[in-house]
């Protein structure tokens, strides 16, 4: 799982600041690290090697899975909405954690994990917060997607997708017949904000169902140019550093022509609009 290092900068600065050490003597503790290497973790803009991890963990009094990702809760929450998009509700945790700890559970055990509170939320019927896109197969092919935002009481399509497997790569569409419902709305924020650090998981979340991984993948969205009037394509690939997609125009791809058509027909239909709008 991803390791937030603003996150474990922060648990650097406790332990530090707990036995009331400077810099300077926490770096000689820690393998004779220069001050301004301390400097850089705390603030989280990178990480100490292993060797000096597992040392501060120990300093610490706790694990190198604690430090790295908080108490096992903590590491549960940050799991479930990477992996599922979804923040789990209050009535839910109060048992769950209980129970994954008493059968043995614990970091890493990722796959497992999911699968219990997918299980979990279904049996016991609990509502959830959705943050994320769920991809729904549609019935033309096992590679293309209905993308739904799931309420309490109904779906709603904001997108469609394709997953191109053998490229790794996800090709997406907005729904324009839905017009601009407040879920339509919140997929066009997110798309907005893909190239933003930690902000994918509302269309990586569900990258298992896609048999997508996230490493190496791209995205590729089809739409419109607002001030041009003609469909457009933006082509993206994932940066694991910065946990960002970053924009690529030279990014090698295979175009999905019915997406490009679907958007080209759509460009056409608001340029007309607008024509009658302004004769």
């Amino acid at each position: 799982m991803f390791v937030n290092k603003e996150a474990v900068g922060k648990r650097i600065l406790q332990i530090r600041k707990k036995y009331g050490y400077s810099m300077q003597k926490f770096g000689e503790i820690i393998d004779n690290a220069p001050k301004g290497s301390v400097n850089s973790w705390e603030k989280g803009v990178n990480l100490p090697n292993e060797k000096r991890l597992k040392q501060i963990a120990t300093l610490g009094n706790m694990t190198l899975n604690e430090l790295l990702y908080g108490s096992f809760k903590e590491y549960v929450d940050m799991l479930i909405t990477e992996k599922l998009g979804i923040e789990l509700p209050e009535e839910f945790t109060r048992t769950f954690y209980s129970l994954l700890e008493q059968n043995g559970f614990t970091y890493g055990d990722d796959i497992e994990i999911v699968r219990l509170v997918n299980g979990f939320l279904t049996y016991h019927n609990f509502t959830t917060k959705e943050t994320a896109i769920f991809y729904q197969p549609t019935a033309y092919s096992g590679d293309y997607f209905d993308g739904i935002i799931q309420k309490a009481d109904s779906s709603v399509l904001v997108c469609r997708a394709y997953a191109d497997k053998a490229n790794n790569t996800l090709h997406i569409i907005p729904a324009f017949e839905n017009g601009q419902t407040e879920e339509v709305a919140d997929f066009f924020h997110a798309l907005k904000s893909i190239t933003a650090p930690h902000n994918n998981n509302y269309f990586t979340s569900g990258f298992l169902t896609l048999g997508l991984a996230l490493r190496d993948s791209k995205v590729i969205i089809y739409g419109i140019d607002e001030k041009q009037g003609t469909a457009q394509v933006i082509p993206y690939e994932y940066d694991c550093e910065s946990d960002a997609y970053i924009q690529n125009e030279h990014l090698s791809y295979t175009r999905q022509d019915s997406f490009f058509r679907e958007a080209t027909k759509e460009a056409v239909y608001r340029k007309m609009q607008s024509d009658r709008s302004n004769p």
